[in-house]
């Protein structure tokens, strides 16, 4: 009888732990979420990416991008400008109205509507994605002109992936997490911070240089190649290019910036092919350093901010205006 009372003696004690951790994980959770409310995205999948998804913030249309419906030919007195890139132009985390295309038709717009722009930013695509994007999506609904917002993931058209770290539990139960809970969302971003600064694991910017400092390199020649076809591609359509590179605003833009050899090469590029091309490095060095941190979408995301957006905004304005204006019509963009 002492042993079976014992039994349920421990029973009991071992389901007394299990809930009291249960409820500590609960509040744990609730008390993320609540100090992390105001987080809408991070740099990669998790739960916070997922909660801003699903909050209806991202609304697409018929062709699946965050943009509104449009008719497939533009109104004969106005010129269509079609944005293609990537998170960045796409608004990770952002409102549609701070989005750097909604800004750059406000201001274009001032002082009679002329101009419409439709953004074509999808997440996670770079250079090869872009181009089908062109293909497919962009030039059947007739631009005038196409501005390719440019990134250095492009860099890498061959598509490597950098590696990931080590899954603490089989990946669809790591999935299932890293969409439903703050707290492992959280913890997986704050190993990955531990893991480089410990420097257990390569980071993205080491990986990126080994991968395409060579300028003959396989990667490179990609990279160069896909821009390449991008310019084709609208060329052969009669249809103006123009390029904005950003730079990474989670890192020092100054003279040690990690991977500005990759927006020099492009810059040279552009200039080989006679594609206007804006590098925003200089704009955003001028960013006072107790202000930098208001670039950042958040703490948790590099993203650019709505203050960023604004400010490439303007700089994309006053680069776009002297061009179009030059041509003498605003139709036509000098070559």
């Amino acid at each position: 009888m002492s042993g079976g009372r014992g039994s349920r003696f421990a029973a009991k004690q071992w389901l007394g732990r299990v809930g009291l951790l249960l409820a500590t994980l609960f509040l744990l959770e609730v008390g993320v979420r609540f100090v992390l409310r105001g987080i809408t995205t991070t740099a990669q999948s998790s739960f916070f990416s997922t909660r801003w998804a699903q909050s209806g913030a991202v609304q697409t249309n018929r062709l699946g991008f965050r943009e509104r419906e449009f008719d497939a030919t533009p109104a004969p007195s106005i010129s269509r400008i079609c944005m293609v890139g990537d998170s960045l132009l796409f608004g990770q985390g952002l409102p549609v109205e701070a989005r750097l295309s909604h800004l750059l038709e406000a201001q274009l717009n001032e002082r009679e509507p002329r101009f419409e722009i439709l953004n074509f930013g999808t997440k996670g695509a770079n250079l090869p994605e872009h181009v089908a994007a062109l293909q497919g999506s962009v030039l059947p609904v007739r631009p005038d002109l196409v501005l390719l917002q440019w990134f250095v993931n492009d860099a890498d058209a061959a598509g490597a992936a950098y590696p990931s770290l080590p899954r603490l539990l089989p990946r669809g139960a790591d999935r299932f997490l890293t969409r439903h809970s703050a707290i492992w969302s959280l913890a997986g971003i704050t190993l990955e911070r531990i893991a480089l600064c410990l420097r257990l694991r390569e980071s993205y910017w080491s990986f990126t240089r080994s991968l395409l400092e060579d300028e003959d390199g396989p990667a490179a020649i990609a990279a160069r190649e896909c821009l390449e076809a991008f310019v084709e591609v609208c060329r052969d359509e009669d249809v103006a290019l123009g390029v904005i590179l950003f730079p990474d605003l989670g890192v020092d833009l100054g003279e040690g910036y990690p991977l500005g050899f990759l927006m020099d090469r492009t810059l040279a590029q552009c200039r080989e092919l006679g594609v206007p091309c804006l590098d925003l490095r200089a704009a955003y060095r001028e960013v006072p350093r107790e202000q930098w941190g208001a670039m950042q979408l958040n703490r948790l995301d590099s993203h650019p901010s709505a203050a960023a957006n604004a400010l490439a905004a303007k700089c994309v304005h006053d680069w776009l205006l002297p061009l179009l204006e030059q041509a003498g019509q605003s139709r036509v963009f000098p070559p």
